[in-house]
């Protein structure tokens, strides 16, 4: 504990600690929710409402926390909690800023495990995860051991483990991290969300690269505006340094204003003329000017397969030049991008007969020529069309009304047949309820297109009352974030209830652990159920 208080203090975050409490104590992990403290481990309090924070604190220690780091501790504690902590010997650290001391001490723990690493970081409002992916397979082609770390899969070499959130808490990530130094990894690919870099999750994992795929306008229940959203994942770019490269879609202007220009070695990825890697059409050349700043030739890479089209060609491109930087060969890079059979969620079609169902977690900021680009000839082969919306719960009326605009054009365009739209609370958590007014935005935009949806609070409903309209042959589209993520599911159950055909149909539909793997290029197999190591 000596050492952390040390570090703490040296970073200017350490107002006081029990330095006669702490001197010999150690922990073993760390932890800020209360239910989860465990005995031994340190508990950071990240609660700013005094009486929440009181509590906590006092269950950490009753249930065995080594220490406790509070950054809203009183002047003085309650009696019994300062009797409980002496008695226990669980000294307290105050600080200035606990998420600093909370990634600091989860870095300590590991040995700051970043530091022996090359990591890779990508943040953008879509196709990170995509992004981080390809990036992967190329990596694993070329031989290049890494982490990763990402919304859908987690890795330490050839292992793989359950994801967690999109950037996961700072403990979670340095054990990731750490495990991948065990097993001879030189570098890391790591999803890099704007609420991870606010909540300074990886202000402990230097980034030697940082990539940008798209900007538009999202989490604003969390950061509170538009400019505060792109100052978050400015972030990354601004820790790079000068060393570092900054890679990103140049095509994008929103782009460009987060990503360039923080001192960084700018690699613009696109089709204008100062791009330092060059598309043009499913070609991508790298520049004499990239070439010489990474020490290899000049080359062109071909960036897309049957499987990577439309949008996902931004991807490949973003993750070919930074696989190039990162020592990989084009044909590396080439047989990488061809491991890519999509991914679960982003418009895959995970089921042919007796209905071809395309499944999507859905963005407004792309779904305008995506969703329509992709369903298209699958309209044109089907005989009716059926769609599932689901209302996105917590992020606010003009994304739902956004959503429902971008959403009804298409449809209509693609002369559906029916829609349903659902609020999901049979399976949504409290963070992720829609509102009255969220679910009557999402609806007036698809009425402002024609479309008069069938409603449904729950989602298993929306999902037998699609099962039982559907005939073979027609097309089922379920599209929606965290509120439709179970609909292919229900789907499959529904199927198996009818029998020994049924029962066949719904075993044909897309193995998502098999295409995950293999589009990161990771042999093939369960993905554990257990944690993260």
């Amino acid at each position: 504990m000596a050492d952390l208080a040390e570090r703490l203090n040296e970073l200017g975050v350490l107002d006081s600690w029990d330095e006669r409490l702490g001197r010999n104590a150690t922990y073993r992990g760390v932890d800020w929710d209360s239910e989860r403290t465990q005995p031994g481990n340190l508990h950071v309090n990240v609660h700013r409402n005094a009486q929440r924070a009181l509590s906590a604190v006092r269950r950490a220690v009753t249930d065995g926390a080594s220490a406790v780091c509070w950054a809203t501790a009183p002047d003085h504690l309650p009696d019994d909690l300062e009797v409980l902590m002496r008695s226990m010997g669980v000294p307290l650290l105050r600080v200035s800023d606990e998420r600093r001391a909370f990634s600091l001490s989860s870095a300590l723990l590991q040995g700051f495990p970043a530091e022996r690493l090359d990591s890779i970081g990508i943040t953008g409002t879509n196709a990170k995860t995509t992004t981080a992916i390809m990036l992967a397979a190329c990596m694993q082609r070329a031989g290049i051991a890494h982490a990763l770390s990402t919304s859908l899969i987690a890795a330490a070499g050839d292992e793989t483990f359950p994801p967690g959130l999109s950037t996961p808490d700072a403990p979670q990530i340095q054990e990731l991290l750490a495990r991948a130094v065990e097993v001879g990894a030189t570098h890391a690919v790591v999803e890099a969300s704007s609420q991870g870099l606010s909540d300074q999750r990886l202000v402990d994992v230097p980034f030697s690269v940082g990539i940008c795929t798209t900007i538009g306008s999202d989490h604003l229940e969390v950061h509170g505006s538009d400019a505060a959203y792109r100052r978050a994942k400015r972030l990354l770019f601004d820790g790079l340094g000068p060393a570092g490269f900054a890679v990103y879609n140049a095509d994008e202007p929103d782009v460009v204003e987060v990503a360039a220009g923080a001192g960084a070695f700018d690699v613009p990825v696109g089709r204008s003329r100062d791009a330092l890697a060059l598309r043009d059409g499913d070609r991508l050349t790298l520049t004499p000017a990239l070439a010489r700043r990474c020490g290899r030739e000049p080359g062109t890479i071909n960036v897309t397969t049957p499987a990577i089209t439309g949008h996902d060609v931004t991807s490949a491109a973003l993750a070919a030049t930074a696989a190039c930087i990162c020592g990989a060969g084009i044909e590396a890079i080439e047989s990488g991008l061809g491991d890519f059979g999509g991914l679960p969620r982003r418009l895959s079609v995970v089921a042919t007969r007796p209905f071809v169902v395309v499944d999507d977690m859905f963005n407004a900021h792309s779904a305008g020529t995506t969703v329509e680009r992709r369903l298209r000839p699958l309209r044109q082969s089907t005989a009716r069309f059926l769609c599932g919306v689901a209302v996105r719960g917590n992020r606010g009326v003009a994304t739902n009304a956004e959503q429902g605009n971008v959403l009804g054009r298409a449809l209509m365009r693609l002369n559906v047949d029916e829609v349903h739209v659902t609020r999901s609370v049979d399976v949504v958590g409290p963070g992720d309820h829609a509102s009255d007014a969220e679910y009557d935005a999402i609806v007036a935009g698809l009425a402002a297109w024609g479309v008069r949806p069938t409603t449904h609070a729950q989602l298993a409903t929306l999902v037998t009352a699609i099962f039982q309209a559907a005939r073979p042959g027609d097309l089922i589209a379920f599209i929606g974030h965290t509120g439709m993520e179970p609909a292919v599911g229900m789907l499959r159950d529904h199927l198996r209830s009818t029998g020994r055909q049924g029962r066949r149909r719904a075993a044909s539909f897309i193995d998502e652990h098999a295409q995950l793997r293999t589009s990161a290029g990771r042999p093939l197999g369960d993905v554990p159920q257990g944690r993260q190591p």
